[in-house]
């Protein structure tokens, strides 16, 4: 618990700090559909084999008095019915929020986001959340993951930092 409040408390000093910046995003540039109404996303999963991204577009309802970033990332970790699409998101982990700036997105995850069976594992996920937040493009050009209000250490030892989407050759 003491963690939790710590880490929540170095998240809202970072918005605090943000804000002479940019609010907190909870209205942006593009116009909120109409509440109840819909809007078509696209969600990124890894392929059964890890190998590419596949794209899976569902209809999302983004009520005006909620942020889009957060629900758009609860509906990545719920996952996909389709069974040639994986999931590398822990389904567990629990988006704390955002923060805006400019067209640059922070993300603040619970620890669970860290729980990878490996490092193409991890890639993936990472490229899941970086490219379905891009869905807001061109609203959004680049993504940086907290894990508990700390930046996201890739494999190399290093902070990701800001990340722009993870393109390959996948058919869809």
């Amino acid at each position: 618990m003491k963690k939790l409040l710590s880490t929540l408390s170095v998240f809202f000093l970072l918005i605090g700090i943000g804000s002479g910046c940019q609010q907190l995003d909870k209205h942006n540039n593009i116009p909120a559909p109409e509440q109840g109404a819909q809007a078509r996303v696209q969600l990124y999963y890894g392929d059964v084999g890890n190998q590419q991204f596949q794209i899976e577009e569902r209809e999302i309802i983004f009520p005006p008095d909620q942020d889009r970033y957060s629900i758009l990332l609860q509906e990545l970790i719920k996952g996909t019915d389709n069974t040639e699409y994986r999931n590398n998101i822990d389904p567990h982990t629990v988006v704390y929020g955002n923060m805006k700036q400019n067209s640059d997105l922070i993300v603040n995850l619970s620890q669970d986001f860290n729980r990878f069976g490996g490092s193409i594992q991890e890639i993936i996920a990472v490229g899941s959340i970086v490219n379905t937040l891009n869905t807001f493009d061109p609203e959004i050009k680049r993504v940086k993951i907290l894990v508990e209000g700390e930046e996201l250490i890739g494999p190399s030892g290093n902070p990701r930092g800001f990340m722009e989407p993870m393109r390959d050759n996948s058919n869809n």
